[in-house]
């Protein structure tokens, strides 16, 4: 159990106390910031590093010993479900919105991504297996963007930071991740928490099939059978940044989920032959799932 739980300590304790520091450090700046989309570029790069660290921590470390444990993951998935409960009501009732809050509760919800994320890879068997899955996580996540809950959480948020978090926060504002930017007095949302579950799933099917996602260095599954780490940044992230910039800069709400995809399957199909070895179940999956989702979104923006 030591093996699980130190890695997890660990995963929250660096996240809290560089957030901290990175907090502490911008309210010695001056109030207005010269160069402040540089600085903010700077911040979100480096947490996104951070995030993928912490993630490659868990998977080489805690994983391991985790895999077999199921009825131990789900308890750590409860605690931590309380733990965001708790935060929630905290300031909801309260009225206190105080950066600490946020900063403990992103470190619970990458927590919780790492967690889930690594259990749902469990049931592929095949690399290709992956193909269609993500074809209609994909299209699901643009129906949901278009027309489904993600629309109406985008909203909520939207009205809730326009009016400068006044009034009861929203539950929606406890599942995104936030990073601390220099300079700015609260964490800011940047992302939501399926996005990071999707990029810990699809690590984790790396390290499961051998598969090198890693732009700067060694592989995950290498990192297991050493048991040492090394710089970790995956090609979703690439993707995840790509999908906030884009963003961003077209001052537009664009979900994340299928630009990861997207540059992780196009990396992987160029790069390993054995993800391109679809079966003509796996074919017909796709089609078939594309064309109900794309039928109900076309009801859905045509009739309703």
């Amino acid at each position: 159990m030591a093996k699980i739980l130190i890695p997890l300590t660990a995963m929250y304790g660096i996240w809290i106390i560089i957030s901290l520091v990175i907090s502490g450090a911008g309210l010695l700046l001056p109030g207005s910031l010269a160069y402040e989309n540089i600085i903010s570029l700077i911040s979100l790069v480096f947490f996104l590093c951070l995030s993928s660290l912490l993630t490659s921590i868990f998977i080489i470390y805690a994983e391991p010993e985790l895999k077999q444990r199921h009825n131990f993951r789900k308890i750590l998935l409860g605690l931590n479900i309380c733990l965001n409960i708790a935060l929630f009501l905290f300031v909801r009732k309260t009225g206190h919105t105080f950066s600490f809050i946020y900063i403990i509760n992103t470190a619970n919800l990458l927590i919780f991504a790492v967690l889930l994320g690594t259990w749902i890879v469990t049931p592929l068997k095949r690399p290709a297996e992956l193909i269609p899955l993500c074809v209609i996580m994909s299209i699901a996540d643009l129906f949901s963007v278009v027309s489904g809950p993600s629309a109406e959480i985008a909203g909520t948020i939207k009205k809730y930071y326009e009016t400068g978090m006044q009034g009861p926060a929203p539950y929606s504002d406890f599942i995104l991740i936030k990073f601390v930017i220099l300079g700015i007095e609260k964490p800011v949302p940047v992302f939501g928490l399926s996005d990071w579950v999707i990029i810990t799933f699809l690590a984790a099917f790396s390290a499961r099939f051998a598969i090198d996602d890693n732009i700067t260095g060694k592989s995950l599954d290498i990192m297991i059978k050493e048991k040492k780490i090394d710089f970790y940044m995956p090609v979703t992230v690439l993707g995840l940044m790509s999908a906030i910039f884009m963003a961003h800069y077209l001052g537009v709400f664009l979900p994340a989920l299928p630009v990861i995809v997207l540059f992780f399957l196009v990396y992987i199909m160029v790069r390993y032959p054995k993800t391109r070895q679809l079966t003509k179940a796996d074919i017909k999956l796709v089609i078939i799932s594309s064309g109900i989702m794309g039928g109900l979104m076309m009801i859905r923006y045509y009739f309703i």
